[in-house]
């Protein structure tokens, strides 16, 4: 799920440090659940020239390994999250 709270917006930057003109980018702690039920917290940026962060509370759904999202996170209905996931989750 999404934090409740925005990350503040910052200035994006390259791998050496130096800022990327026309980025901008939101830093994300996100806590997945796996389909066995296994929980995992992965740091997450999001950066563009015209990034808009993701909505407060929003369900996301990523295809992650154990260090990075691989596809994803996108924004998904509650409705298409498995219920054993729902249940972790505290999701209504």
């Amino acid at each position: 799920m999404v934090p409740a709270e925005v990350p503040v917006k910052k200035q994006a930057t390259d791998d050496d440090g130096k800022a990327i003109t026309g980025e901008h980018a939101y830093d994300y702690k996100f806590k997945f659940v796996l389909k066995n039920g296994e929980k995992r917290t992965l740091d997450y940026e999001l950066s563009g020239e015209k990034v808009k962060p993701f909505t407060p509370n929003a369900v996301i759904k990523a295809e992650i390994s154990k260090k990075r999202a691989i596809k994803g996170p996108n924004e998904i209905s509650k409705d298409k999250v498995p219920n054993k996931v729902r249940k972790i989750l505290n999701i209504d």
